[in-house]
């Protein structure tokens, strides 16, 4: 998925992937200010084929976000009974209508009619009980619906998820082929920043293993260079060893599928 591993924190590393909290590498990384997450990131993140908020996988995070359709339904059923109080007029006695919308807090506040309330605080308040009375003006009403849609905004404004992520949930990938399961690889030479962030990206992304060293696990030597002697030190340490160019690795990519890597690959002159 293009990342690196590191099996020791470092001044290079952003995420500790972590199972319990208050570890001494828990603690080692809070204090250095990275991010701590859960396993789940990762999976999560490779099942939909898109890289996840990490907030939503912390330790203090929520688990789930509030659904705001409850709330919707019972502002709507509030709105429409007021409605039907004012239609009806002087057909029935005058009586308060009451509807109370659960506080997340502990702690409730009762918001007063609209005629006699204080001007609403300039910090963001809770869902809190509100009262209606059958008296109430169509231009009274009117402000009330409007306090209750500006308490949904400020809430749904509360949430640290991304709006563009929350989009992308209904988003379709298809899961990539495994093309280069059981290859090992090893990039030998000079690559350009963004050469190799890409060959890095594909090789991990089709399950193959990146090595950092020569070693006898290596199957495929990627190079941008001619033959040279290191090439035949190598081949006599390791007989199958195969040296390929990066347009073998862009070429599986562009196709989803393994091409026969002979017509890519860098031979003795």
């Amino acid at each position: 998925m293009g990342a690196k591993y590191s099996s020791d924190w470092n001044h290079k590393c952003t995420h500790l992937i972590c199972a319990f909290p208050n570890t001494p590498k828990f603690n080692q990384v809070k204090s250095a200010g990275g991010v701590i997450v859960k396993k789940e990131w990762i999976l999560e993140s490779h099942r939909q084929q898109t890289r996840l908020p990490a907030n939503r996988y912390g330790f203090e995070s929520r688990t789930a976000l509030p659904s705001d359709s409850s709330s919707e339904e019972e502002d709507s059923e509030e709105i429409g009974s007021i409605a039907r109080k004012k239609k009806k007029g002087s057909a029935k006695p005058r009586q308060n209508v009451q509807k109370k919308i659960e506080s997340e807090s502990s702690d409730e506040e009762k918001i007063q009619p609209v005629s006699s309330r204080a001007p609403p605080s300039s910090s963001v308040p809770k869902k809190s009980k509100i009262v209606y009375d059958s008296e109430d003006t169509d231009d009274e009403i009117q402000k009330v619906i409007n306090v209750v849609s500006k308490n949904k905004q400020e809430d749904e404004g509360e949430t640290d998820v991304d709006d563009d992520v929350i989009q992308q949930d209904d988003v379709k990938f298809e899961p990539l082929p495994d093309l280069f399961t059981d290859f090992h690889f090893l990039l030998y030479g000079n690559f350009s920043e963004e050469v190799e962030r890409r060959l890095k990206r594909y090789i991990t992304a089709y399950n193959g293993v990146l090595e950092n060293y020569m070693n006898e696990k290596v199957t495929y030597v990627v190079t941008a260079s001619k033959w040279d002697d290191n090439f035949d030190k190598a081949l006599a340490d390791n007989s199958s060893l195969q040296f390929v160019k990066p347009t073998w690795i862009y070429t599986c990519h562009e196709q989803k599928k393994l091409i026969p890597h002979q017509k890519y690959a860098v031979t003795p002159q």
